[in-house]
Order: structure tokens, then C-alpha cells, then sequence
């Protein structure tokens, strides 16, 4: 079985293999930790590439270069872990929204 299917109601869900949290759920802005997990790589390539998720190196590569959704970096050595809130992936994705290939050009200049 895939991470990502349908439930009942027909909306799209994708569990995380470590915790089973559902990645796709809206936020609750519950104080509850598990409301906006922290996520591998693995799975926050998953988030972002949907169907066809991002390769982690691509993701590596944007922290390297510094674009891309922010990070948790656990610890302080170059082999620490390093995880994404659920939330930041959801931001990153909303702000890369575009209605046309101008808006694109006209955002990438400002930026």
C-alpha cells in the first residue's frame, strides 16, 4: 500500500510511516506536538512532490544553497538530523503558488 490514498470522505491522506499522523490534515493551532509534526527528509519530499515526490538530494540542495522550506536541524554536528515542520512545508508550498509564468518572473526578481 502507498502512503498517500483516499479516505471515506474522499480526501486525500498521507500517513507518516513513523508516526502514522495523517501529513495532509489541516493545522488545529492545538498546543498538542502532534498537531504539526517534525518530518525526515523522506517524507517531507513526499509533502512537497505529492504523486511524485522530491528527490531528498533535492532538498539537500536547497538547504545547501538556501532556498527552499526552513528547517530543524537537530544538533550541532554536520551529521545532525534534520527535520521540517508539516506547517513550514504547507507555507513554502502556498508561497510558491503562482497564476502565470509573469507572476513567476515578476516574484523571482523581487526576490
Amino acid at each position: 500500500m502507498t502512503p498517500e490514498h483516499r479516505t471515506q470522505t474522499g480526501a486525500a491522506e498521507l500517513r507518516s510511516p513513523h508516526s502514522g499522523v495523517n501529513l495532509y490534515a489541516p493545522e488545529t493551532g492545538a498546543a498538542d506536538p502532534a498537531a504539526d509534526p517534525l518530518l525526515p527528509e523522506s517524507a517531507a519530499a513526499v509533502v512537497l512532490g505529492g504523486d511524485k515526490p522530491l528527490s531528498v538530494k533535492t532538498l539537500q540542495g536547497w538547504r545547501v544553497s538556501g532556498h527552499g522550506p526552513r528547517f530543524v536541524k537537530l544538533g550541532s554536528g554536520l551529521r545532525a538530523a534534520v527535520r521540517y515542520r508539516r506547517s513550514e512545508l504547507l507555507r513554502f508550498l502556498a508561497d510558491c503558488e503562482r497564476g502565470s509564468t509573469a507572476e513567476h518572473s515578476a516574484k523571482g526578481a523581487g526576490a
